[in-house]
């Protein structure tokens, strides 16, 4: 009898540890609500406002240069690397113009403290590590520390 209740104890720790950790196929597709969605916000880490201009932004670049850009926020995932988790989420989406591959993720898991961008090939070239790299160190981090996810996205 008692081994049942530790079991069921230990059942209910595994359930709320988990719970709020988003898997790829839990968290939502901002393609699924619409042409001009890009932006994943299931957690409202970054608000209605941010959220309408960040979609307004990806919308034009992509009718300006048909690169396809998905922003994703989210509190937690599964898994122990933001990398892998951010470039199976890129894949599982299919990000970019199949011919181009030319997608860019920019992927936040705000309990982690972390941040990812993930770019198809096409996108190496204007965007290369190093740029992504200055844009990340220098406009979001800084802004991310002040717990203002808002602006460090938008570049305020």
């Amino acid at each position: 009898m008692i081994q049942h209740k530790l079991l069921a104890i230990f059942c209910l720790f595994i359930t709320i540890g988990s719970w709020g950790q988003y898997t790829i196929e839990t968290i939502p597709d901002p393609k699924k609500q619409g042409q001009h969605s890009f932006v994943s916000d299931p957690n409202s880490i970054l608000g209605l406002t941010t959220v309408d201009a960040l979609n307004q932004i990806c919308a034009d670049i992509e009718q300006q240069s048909s690169a396809e850009v998905a922003i994703v926020a989210i509190d937690d995932f599964e898994g122990s690397s933001d990398f892998d988790f951010a470039y199976n989420l890129f894949n599982h989406w299919g990000i970019g113009k199949a011919g181009n591959n030319n997608g860019l993720l920019v992927f936040i898991a705000r309990d982690r403290r972390s941040y990812q961008f993930i770019t198809g090939y096409g996108m190496e070239g204007s965007l290369p590590d190093v740029t992504l790299s200055t844009i990340g160190e220098q406009y979001m981090v800084p802004k991310f520390k002040q717990e203002t996810m808002a602006a460090g996205l938008l570049m305020l």
